[in-house]
């Protein structure tokens, strides 16, 4: 029990030190400088709290090896929807690493589920691609950037 609330908790000052070191486009190494575990008073504590309880969220409703990579995801979800909120962008770099984790749970579900998770991934991206371009087509604006493509294409 201890080993997850202590997971938890690093990982929700991990989400919440990358979050503030995007929206300050500083690199992701100089939002984790080596061994800095203790939490700062600038940081927000609504953000820490979230990430944390998805954290504990993941563990609890899936206590088996899957748990860290869940809540992997729910927290590059909950970064992207912040920077979202605060910038109107997703970072490709979260979106990047939300395909790679995608992509290697996958792999490790064999080849199968990979082809899975390709054709799955490249036909979401493609159909919102092709929503984005008939609307832009039609409207002669951008309803959708290209973030939300490749979003739904890494999840």
């Amino acid at each position: 029990m201890v080993a997850i609330v202590a997971a938890a908790a690093l990982g929700a000052f991990a989400t919440t030190r990358m979050t503030d070191a995007l929206l300050r486009r500083q690199t992701w190494a100089e939002a984790l400088p080596p061994l800095a575990l203790r939490v700062e008073a600038s940081l927000p504590r609504t953000r820490f709290a979230i990430a944390f309880a998805i954290g504990l969220l993941a563990a609890a409703l899936r206590p088996d090896a899957d748990a860290m990579a869940a809540a992997a995801f729910g927290w590059l979800l909950l970064m992207m929807a912040w920077i979202d909120l605060k910038r109107g962008v997703r970072p490709d770099v979260a979106t990047g690493a939300t395909a790679v984790l995608g992509l290697a749970l996958a792999a490790a579900g064999g080849i199968d589920r990979t082809v899975e998770a390709l054709l799955g991934g490249g036909l979401g991206f493609a159909a919102l691609a092709a929503t984005a371009a008939l609307y832009r087509r039609i409207r002669g604006v951008d309803g959708l950037g290209g973030g939300d493509a490749r979003l739904l294409g890494a999840i």
